[in-house]
């Protein structure tokens, strides 16, 4: 699948779109077991630690949650887990954007086959220098888990 950039919208009011040269590698049966294990990794980090400050409340509320009802093996799990955030928020790092990135074939002309925590982050700045936004990541996350898992 090739990422597709919004431009706008024609006299009809149709969007109007325009290919990137971000390709992503979107087919369950072309995927190596490498390529796949990325991107389970990083999602379950968007999916269980997000990828905002929002999310640092959300682990908040859900600590003092455990902690009020005295559960201690969940309030560690969250407090754990609140750490990660924090951490991932203070280094810069996006689940959803390594996730993506661990799904990109290539970049242009420039093949995408590391898939190293660091060879991940070199594609995501590949993916910025492409001009990636925030929703062309939801949708191509939200198309791809559509293809990949099961209904």
């Amino acid at each position: 699948m090739i990422l597709q950039r919004y431009t706008g919208q024609d006299a009809n009011d149709e969007p109007q779109y325009e290919p990137t040269g971000i390709h992503v590698q979107d087919d369950i049966r072309l995927l190596t077991v490498a390529r796949f294990t990325a991107y389970n990794k990083h999602l379950l980090g968007y999916l269980h630690l997000g990828t905002e400050h929002g999310a640092v409340r959300n682990h908040f509320v859900r600590l003092d949650l455990f902690l009020r009802g005295q559960d201690a093996i969940r309030a560690k799990t969250e407090f754990d887990n609140l750490q990660l955030t924090i951490n991932s928020l203070n280094r810069g790092e996006r689940p959803d954007l390594l996730a993506l990135a661990a799904l990109v074939d290539r970049v242009g002309d420039t093949p995408c086959v590391d898939l190293s925590d660091e060879g991940l982050k070199r594609t995501v700045e590949l993916l910025e220098q492409e001009g990636i936004t925030e929703s062309m990541v939801r949708e191509a996350l939200d198309e791809v888990a559509g293809k990949l898992l099961p209904a």
